[in-house]
């Protein structure tokens, strides 16, 4: 019982942490992100019981992170805790469903408070020299990928689990294919990546049906070849998930509402797409204008 070997029903109880988060990376897979960290986790959890891990050791070990710098010399930000702390939430969450454990020790903590989100859309000769400078240095494949992502506003993830199958190329659709609790959705796909996905596939491997697979058999994100493109269109200060903004402010623009933007965009909420409200607020009187003209027609 003072090791913390010993349970009220001893389910788990001579389990380790790192032994349990094998079989939970065995048969959730997780994506590379969330490996990442619960593999920080398991540096300073993973030779305790698991039913011997506190609560108070958590927040302890959430302190710590916060402080710790990166390779990059800085802090991680609260928002980049709260995704550590969802990592080791959905192990302790798995943990409960095989047996593992009687109480989630994660269960009530409260996430770190994060700053305002961010909105960092390309401008118009933003996007063109960005889609110049990933034909040039990354290729046809990189540049599919941005294409696809201010087309479709797709998360990184669902556009590298994309698959020849999901694609509708006499309908001009593509199946966007979400994980968890991210729903799938079909979308349109313009001219320009029907083109680029065209191409892609007259050089595709034959023996794979992922769209992103390279040569070397790995789908992975091109993360040097991306920032390389990044350096070469002098664009700063942007990530690829603001690929996803950007498509967002193009559909806000466009006329659509918020529902339509959530919808397109796979958002399981409307609180998600409220950063875009002030793009559709310019569109209302538009809208309005549009209304009362078919209504008081003469």
């Amino acid at each position: 019982m003072e090791s913390g070997l010993w349970s009220r029903t001893n389910r788990g109880g001579g389990f380790t942490m790192g032994w349990v988060l094998d079989r939970y990376l065995a048969s959730r897979r997780p994506n590379r992100d969330a490996r990442r960290q619960l593999e920080w986790w398991r540096g300073h959890l993973g030779a305790r019981a698991l039913t011997s891990v506190s609560r108070k050791r958590i927040l302890g070990l959430r302190r710590q992170l916060a402080q710790e710098r990166t390779s990059s010399g800085k802090c991680r930000s609260p928002a980049t805790v709260n995704r550590y702390m969802a990592a080791l939430s959905g192990l302790f969450s798995w943990a409960l469903r095989s047996d593992y454990l009687d109480v989630h020790p994660t269960k009530g903590i409260a996430s770190l408070a994060e700053s305002s989100a961010r909105l960092r859309c390309l401008t118009d000769d933003e996007r063109e020299a960005l889609i110049v400078a990933c034909r040039e240095v990354g290729g046809l494949r990189l540049q599919t990928l941005v294409v696809l992502g201010l087309s479709t506003g797709a998360r990184r993830g669902e556009l590298l689990r994309l698959r020849w199958s999901d694609l509708d190329i006499p309908k001009c659709q593509v199946v966007v294919r979400g994980s968890g609790r991210l729903k799938s959705r079909t979308l349109p796909l313009p001219g320009p990546a029907m083109s680029l996905l065209s191409r892609l596939s007259k050089v595709r491997r034959i023996d794979r049906n992922e769209v992103f697979v390279e040569p070397n058999g790995r789908v992975r994100f091109p993360r040097a070849t991306w920032k390389s493109a990044l350096e070469t269109a002098r664009i700063e200060d942007f990530r690829f998930h603001d690929l996803r903004h950007s498509a967002a402010a193009y559909l806000a623009k466009s006329g659509a509402s918020l529902p339509e933007i959530a919808e397109i965009l796979g958002n399981r909420t409307l609180q998600s797409v409220l950063r875009y409200s002030h793009l559709t607020e310019a569109q209302t009187p538009t809208a309005i204008g549009r209304m009362q003209d078919d209504l008081f027609e003469s």
